[in-house]
């Protein structure tokens, strides 16, 4: 028998399915992925190819990513102006 090989459990959300998580518009999210973007994101999740036409994203990246903008806007309101 050789060595097991473990799968690991990814979740992967479609492009309409991060804008519903996230709120925001089809073109918005380009804007984050677009490096050519003013709007351009380095810190969110880069999406890979599923086919010719689809796109997915890791659904723990994308997670991770917002709970990173939490805690990147929690830290930050003790910093604001009185």
């Amino acid at each position: 028998m050789g060595p097991e090989t473990t799968t690991p459990n990814l979740k992967i959300l479609r492009l309409k399915q991060v804008c519903e998580r996230l709120q925001i518009s089809r073109s918005s999210l380009y804007e984050k992925i677009t490096i050519t973007s003013p709007r351009f994101d380095k810190d969110f999740p880069r999406p890979f190819k599923l086919g010719a036409s689809a796109i997915g994203f890791d659904a723990d990246a994308v997670n991770q990513w917002v709970l990173g903008r939490i805690a990147a806007s929690s830290a930050m309101e003790g910093t604001k102006c009185q």
